[in-house]
């Protein structure tokens, strides 16, 4: 897998703009992402996905605007996905269960995104990750270090 590139869901994101029981871990990957010149690539809901979270937890705006935008300028970039990439996420979008549920066309479109670049989608979301582990290129944010170390 390409290990110069990560793509990270806008929850490991947001963990930079509240304090969560893993967000240690967060902040240490993007430290390593940034020492290493990893790149995070991400698709264009992202900033409204974190928009959103920002205000779910009543967090400043123009704070979660400021973290993204010195991510932006060195590390973060934004890709559109492309027609392939959105058959894909449709696709992982309709592996699952009555009664488990499916997993969201957002996780999706961040899944499909890491497969199509052949690397690592990188979530906190456990749900997502146990419907979907099958298609690889996904790990947990707990298992972050190992990105960085597995050849």
């Amino acid at each position: 897998m390409n290990n110069k590139f990560v793509v990270p869901d806008a929850n490991i994101f947001a963990k930079l703009l509240y304090s969560e029981t893993d967000s240690c871990e967060a902040r240490m990957f993007f430290k390593v992402c940034a020492i290493t010149n990893t790149k995070l690539l991400v698709p264009e809901l992202f900033k409204y996905e974190i928009a959103q979270i920002a205000r779910y937890y009543k967090q400043s705006l123009i704070k979660t605007l400021d973290i993204y935008e010195a991510h932006e300028q060195s590390i973060l970039k934004v890709l559109a996905p492309d027609r392939e990439t959105w058959l894909l996420a449709e696709e992982i979008a309709q592996k699952g269960h009555i009664k488990s549920g499916f997993p969201s066309i957002y996780d999706s479109i961040y899944h499909a995104t890491a497969i199509k670049l052949n690397t690592v989608f990188l979530t906190a979301d456990k749900k997502h990750h146990a419907k979907t582990q099958h298609y690889g290129h996904i790990k947990l944010l707990e298992d972050w270090e190992s990105i960085f170390t597995d050849v």
